[in-house]
């Protein structure tokens, strides 16, 4: 699993591991609050919120999830795209912007 280059997990480190691994201290319920979402089929809107990486860096990622469905229209899975936007925060701190408005890292 890759996420931005950073987050460099192999096949064996990854494959039946809960994405909580990924997830900082002080947010045990995030990845919980979000399948629940989607196994009551409800949308679950893009978001910016904070993983760990393979060495312990804390990165910025920005997150869009979808519901994955089988033919009978019933929720089988959750599909995630995780971006790193560490790069692109740490730019805005030193220029002294934040980031959109749209963009809100979501504190669980």
């Amino acid at each position: 699993m890759r996420l931005g280059g950073e987050v460099d997990l192999s096949t064996t480190e990854a494959i039946g591991k809960p994405m909580t691994m990924l997830l900082p201290e002080g947010r045990p319920s995030e990845e919980n609050d979000i399948l629940e979402k989607i196994r009551r089929g409800e949308r679950v809107e893009h978001f910016e919120t904070v993983r760990i990486a393979k060495d312990g860096t804390r990165l910025n990622i920005s997150v869009t999830i979808s519901p994955v469905r089988n033919a009978s229209g019933t929720i089988v899975g959750a599909s995630k795209i995780a971006r790193d936007v560490s790069v692109v925060r740490a730019a805005e701190a030193e220029r002294g912007m934040g980031p959109p408005p749209f963009d809100k890292l979501r504190a669980w």
